[in-house]
């Protein structure tokens, strides 16, 4: 549901490259490369962005039955 990811960052520790390698490290690397360069490149230069795929985030067993238990997401 996001066509870029971007930051109004005044000097704190948080950045772009976090979410970049968090996507990554998670099987989004097209998804990093859409959202961080080429949806902004594209859109800088009069563009239309690219749908981004999505990405289903692989989670453990005990995750899933926690949030089943306990109420929350759909388990």
């Amino acid at each position: 549901c996001a066509a870029i990811v971007a930051s109004d960052n005044h000097g704190d520790q948080r950045s772009v490259r976090t979410a970049v390698e968090w996507l990554e490290s998670n099987g989004g690397r097209v998804q990093a490369e859409l959202l961080a360069t080429g949806n902004p490149h594209a859109i800088l230069t009069d563009g239309r962005p690219e749908p981004v795929p999505r990405l289903r985030i692989r989670r453990g067993w005990y995750s899933t039955l926690k949030e089943f238990v306990i109420g929350g997401k759909e388990a």
